[in-house]
């Protein structure tokens, strides 16, 4: 059976996977015009293959462009207006933007993905995590990612 997956993202381990997954939906509470409606579109497009087979012929659910200006013009507004969408939202978001710029192969995407990234950690006043930190974080086996979610929780 052929996977809704593009082949680079089953690659990753299975909570790469689960984060990458988890961002899939988008933000149900903004308008149909909003800049994240456009960004999770094309978010899509980097991680999952289109039903059509042709992701330039895909007319809703995705897109793909190869164009900065495009990408940075919708980023920008999302940036700057971050404020208005819901915080669990923007988390899963952001970590899925971090992936993307670590991990995707395409090397003038994943530099746009890296870029948002920074910028929008910075937006939100915390530090990016390097890739070393992030495969560490979602690579550790079960107990001890249990632990590490349990130790920042209880020590509040």
């Amino acid at each position: 059976m052929t996977s809704i997956l593009r082949p680079w993202v089953e690659r990753l381990g299975l909570r790469h996977q689960g984060t990458l997954l988890a961002s899939v939906r988008g933000c149900d509470s903004v308008p149909r015009n909003d800049p994240s409606k456009w960004l999770s579109r094309f978010y899509r497009g980097c991680i999952l293959l289109p039903h059509c087979g042709d992701i330039t012929k895909s007319a809703t659910f995705m897109l793909i462009t190869h164009d900065s200006s495009e990408f940075w013009k919708y980023a920008g507004e999302f940036l700057d207006s971050h404020d208005h969408y819901p915080h669990h939202f923007l988390m899963h978001f952001t970590h899925a933007a971090e992936i993307l710029g670590y991990k995707m192969p395409y090397k003038p995407q994943r530099e746009w993905w890296g870029g948002f990234y920074h910028k929008l950690v910075h937006k939100l006043h915390l530090n990016p995590e390097t890739e070393a930190q992030l495969d560490a974080r979602l690579n550790a086996d079960e107990e001890t990612f249990a632990d590490q979610q349990n130790t920042q929780t209880n020590n509040y």
